[in-house]
């Protein structure tokens, strides 16, 4: 059955995303992404306030859920929207529509699955990759991303460096490399963004997580990243 929120839902972006109270947030207002080895719980206004990588039963990267300043990634408009929510048939997709005073867009959110997997094969060989996808609708939205690290659920702040196109972490007990469609600015254990898109304008962005001991990850590259 979709999941979904009833468009007269409306939700005010803070001036800065990073202070929502994402610790008071009640567990309806949250949609389960997963890909048979994880799971991930994603906020009606664009908030991934739970993860953990690269298992269920693994350290959370994002832990918003429990308390605010344990990490969390959140896409979302700048200033009022309206929100409706649903699954795309069929998937653990997520399907975000915003609605501002000046235009509309859809955000995408899914785990990752190997390619080619069926029945028992699901969640075999996972990536080990979050991906989101922006997608203009009407008008013009202009899009505030915050994302915040916190392995070992919230006590490790790792150091966070720009790369061509994203940042990655070092240190710490894993390598996230994060890959964007717009430039991420970097400071204190933070990635940063804002951006605008129009009809048909689509921003992708990919988190993957490695080990410490691997060679860096490879995350899927932001023009690549689809529904």
């Amino acid at each position: 059955m979709p999941y979904r929120h009833a468009t007269s839902d409306r939700a005010t972006a803070p001036a800065d995303p990073e202070t929502s109270p994402r610790g008071s947030r009640p567990i309806a207002d949250y949609g389960l992404l997963a890909n048979c080895n994880t799971a991930a719980l994603l906020a009606r206004d664009g908030s991934i306030d739970w993860l953990c990588l690269p298992r269920f039963d693994s350290p959370a990267l994002f832990a918003g859920l429990l308390d605010p300043d344990a990490g969390h990634w959140s896409i979302q408009p700048a200033g009022t929207f309206r929100v409706e929510r649903r699954y795309l048939p069929g998937t653990l997709v997520v399907e975000t529509t915003f609605t501002t005073e000046t235009g509309s867009a859809r955000l995408l959110d899914a785990l990752a699955f190997a390619a080619g997997q069926r029945v028992h094969d699901l969640g075999h060989d996972s990536p080990h990759e979050l991906l989101r996808l922006v997608e203009g609708v009407a008008g013009t939205v202009d899009f505030v991303l915050v994302l915040q690290p916190r392995p070992e659920y919230g006590l490790v702040r790792p150091l966070v460096r720009a790369t061509a196109d994203g940042a990655r972490t070092f240190g710490g007990p894993n390598q996230i490399v994060v890959r964007a469609g717009v430039p991420l600015a970097c400071e204190d254990a933070t990635m940063r963004a804002t951006f605008r898109v129009g009809p048909g304008k689509t921003v992708g962005f990919a988190l993957r997580w490695a080990p410490p001991e691997s060679r860096s990850p490879d995350a899927t590259p932001p023009d690549r990243v689809r529904a």
